[in-house]
């Protein structure tokens, strides 16, 4: 590497981690740094590479000489802001996009990060001014209106959602339906919704009322609350649910809780649960398993997810997958005759697709297809394959 100068090096280095080969392009950025200590845009791009495989002290480390600087050189500034970004940390995040915009006030993608950070942080309205002053200086700009559009979406305290999704057996039963229709607010404490369900299966009507609250405890921690009810054969007679989300360092999260389902009397059970899920870039991650204590050996099951996110938070496409009875997925558990002592050890597994996409500014349109094979309840060890599809309208106001 003698013969190279720091220009080159810088080079080699940016094309290895470009590669993927972040350690052998450090080898080359290192070594240039060393040539030309004060090269900014080598340390900078040493620092982000340490960012990318989650090393935050080590790039916060290679960025000391920068960070001292008063005002703070804006590329360090990028890098440390995503740093407590990625890690849901909008406070950190919104005094390092101050810190980036004295270095340079008119800088667009740090502008654009602050206004990221005042939305996490709810505060909207200022975000909004960011935003409408960025309009003026890029009108059309796909990313300012996209976050405009988030914002002005998220300021709109009501909703309205309507559901259709539709199962079809492969043999036995006959097709059934559900629709649902809910209500949703947002509230200082957390959002509330009031949700009505009516299913049409195995030749019979039933309904089913529910409400969900996600209030709102410390920063970083909210709570998941469910109560239905239905004095039909198609659902449980009472469903509830408690659960716990507490956000932690590097943009994971983790639950934990319980859902209960009583079927009529001597036919309630208790399921235990937990969540953890990472955001990664664009990406979405999430397990969730659900556990059922029984004396003759717990029941176990496993759901997965995986979210891709495009424009903003309500644009997305999604898989799913999983095995085992969930309380969650509504077509594994509503049949005559389902007790406690049945309905969580049928063996079953599940697949399946979303994608939603906003429609203007107040529309969200979702769509979902899946496909599950359920063991009977009659008939141990056999299965019967369900195809299931589901439409999704929401609009907000």
């Amino acid at each position: 590497m003698a013969a190279y100068n720091s220009d080159e090096l810088f080079a080699k280095g940016r094309s290895a981690s470009f590669d993927g080969n972040r350690e052998k392009g450090r080898v080359y950025l290192m070594k240039a740094l060393e040539k030309s200590p004060d090269y900014v845009e080598i340390r900078v791009f040493l620092a982000r590479t340490y960012l990318w495989d989650d090393m935050p002290d080590k790039a916060k480390e290679t960025l000391a000489p920068l960070l001292d600087q008063e005002p703070v050189d804006l590329g360090a500034a990028k890098v440390m802001f995503d740093a407590a970004y990625w890690n849901d940390d909008s406070e950190t995040a919104l005094l390092w996009a101050n810190k980036g915009l004295d270095k340079n006030p008119t800088d667009k993608d740090m502008l654009i990060n602050k206004a990221k950070a005042l939305g996490d942080l709810e505060r909207y309205d200022e975000g909004l001014e960011m935003l409408d002053i960025l309009l003026q200086r890029f009108p059309g700009d796909k990313a300012v209106l996209s976050l405009w559009e988030t914002f002005k979406t998220a300021m709109r305290a009501n909703s309205i959602t309507a559901s259709a999704s539709y199962d079809f057996y492969s043999k036995i039963f006959g097709n059934a339906s559900l629709y649902s229709l809910q209500y949703g607010r947002r509230t200082s404490i957390g959002s509330i919704f009031l949700r009505a369900n009516e299913s049409n299966r195995f030749n019979t009507n039933g309904w089913q009322i529910e409400a969900d609250a996600y209030p709102s405890i410390a920063k970083g921690v909210y709570a998941y609350l469910n109560y239905g009810f239905s004095p039909t054969s198609l659902f449980p007679n009472h469903r509830a649910g408690g659960e716990v989300y507490v956000s932690l360092p590097w943009a994971f999260e983790a639950s934990g809780g319980f859902r209960y389902l009583y079927f009529g009397k001597d036919s309630g059970f208790i399921m235990y649960t937990g969540t953890l899920g990472k955001y990664y870039r664009s990406l979405w991650f999430s397990a969730r398993v659900f556990i059922t204590p029984d004396p003759a050996g717990a029941s176990k099951s496993l759901g997965l997810q995986v979210r891709r996110y495009f424009s903003n938070a309500n644009n997305y496409v999604g898989i799913t997958g999983g095995f085992g009875f969930s309380p969650d997925f509504r077509n594994l558990q509503s049949n005559d005759g389902f007790s406690s002592s049945e309905i969580y050890k049928l063996r079953a597994w599940r697949i399946g697709a979303d994608y939603q996409q906003p429609v203007g500014d107040r529309w969200l349109l979702l769509a979902t297809v899946g496909y599950a094979s359920q063991e009977y309840l009659f008939d141990v060890g056999n299965y019967v394959g369900i195809t299931s599809c589901s439409v999704t309208a929401r609009y907000q106001f």
